[in-house]
């Protein structure tokens, strides 16, 4: 059943009615409005996560954080194949803590589509987010990766125009000394530019279904399967025609040359940190040996999910390069501290 909710700070349940959206990646789309209301009225900023049972107690902390800092009210819609209704209910209880309006809804997945593709991490999860412009019926929604932790305003993101650009995203690196080195092979002479990072991408709806984009990505991973999935795709696919967000939408937290802004007196604030690599803060761990393991786990003990017994579990296999990625967070997390506190000024740091 299509699930989805409007609370209004104070408020008990509000009347919703449901609508039908068609598309064959979902297997019960929907998106509900308030009755008598468009989908631009009032709710009009769409935010999608995209998640399994394995990233719930993520996705509480980084939804939780967004309705924080965000001016108005935001319609939550979570893509999803497996979670139930009470993680719906207990997502609501968390969020309710913050006393602002804002809607949430689920919309169940199939997974059978994506059987070819491969995991990240054992997840499919990843690719749902190029289908959120086909189920939603909005000119733009933004997608935010669950291992992200919000302190700054997303309203802003929605007054941009992206003109004929199909998404917004913020660059990680040039394209020609990015870690994905096969997009860069693949592009040949039109290599040049950005690559960016899929972890916040602002859609232009409207120019997404226009142009087919979700099938052109998804054909695209289904028959290179790519070293990044989703993201490769969306290099590949819309090169050239990707809008340049600000940085602060997307700050990667394990990158030196951001530091300066991630510590005190700052301490991220205007800022949408992301924990990319692995491990995170809720990995085996994590609370000890990420530099923000602390920072996100005493946000997580003030969520329903915490609170109602919830489990934190981890998908990372433990093998060589499992241990790579733990030693060189080990020893971010002494630097950074060792910076913090301004005793040591770390290789690579920009100020």
């Amino acid at each position: 059943m299509p699930r989805f909710r409007t609370r209004l700070a104070g408020s008990e349940l509000a009347e919703s009615t449901v609508y039908e959206l068609p598309s064959r990646f979902a297997s019960s789309p929907a998106l509900a409005l308030d009755a008598g209301r468009s989908p631009l009225d009032s709710y009009s900023m769409n935010i999608i996560f995209c998640t399994d049972r394995l990233m719930l107690p993520a996705l509480h902390v980084a939804a939780k954080q967004v309705l924080k800092f965000i001016t108005g009210r935001p319609e939550f819609t979570i893509i999803s194949e497996d979670l139930d209704q009470r993680d719906l209910d207990l997502l609501n209880q968390t969020l309710d803590t913050v006393g602002k309006g804002y809607r949430l809804g689920v919309i169940e997945a199939s997974t059978k589509p994506f059987a070819k593709f491969p995991r990240l991490t054992g997840s499919l999860a990843a690719y749902y987010r190029l289908l959120a412009p086909g189920l939603l019926d909005c000119q733009k929604c933004l997608y935010i990766d669950c291992d992200t932790f919000c302190l700054v305003d997303l309203a802003p993101l929605f007054e941009i125009n992206l003109g004929d650009c199909p998404v917004g995203m913020c660059a990680e690196s040039p394209i020609d000394g990015n870690a994905d080195v096969r997009i860069a092979k693949e592009l040949g002479a039109r290599a040049s530019g950005y690559y960016y990072n899929s972890g916040v991408i602002l859609f232009n709806c409207a120019q997404w279904r226009e142009e087919n984009l979700e099938s052109k990505c998804l054909e695209y991973i289904e028959a290179q399967q790519p070293d990044y999935h989703e993201q490769s795709a969306l290099n590949f696919i819309l090169h050239g025609r990707i809008y340049s967000l600000p940085p602060q939408f997307n700050l990667y937290t394990n990158v030196r040359t951001n530091w300066p802004s991630l510590i005190p007196p700052q301490n991220g604030e205007g800022r949408l940190l992301h924990f990319v690599d692995f491990p995170k803060p809720w990995s085996r761990y994590g609370r000890w040996v990420h530099p923000f393991g602390n920072m996100w786990w005493n946000a997580y003990r003030e969520t329903a999910h915490a609170q109602n017994g919830g489990d934190v579990f981890s998908s990372l296999k433990w093998n060589q390069k499992t241990w790579v990625g733990y030693k060189k967070t080990l020893k971010d997390k002494l630097l950074f501290d060792l910076y913090s506190a301004d005793i040591l000024e770390p290789k690579g740091i920009i100020k």
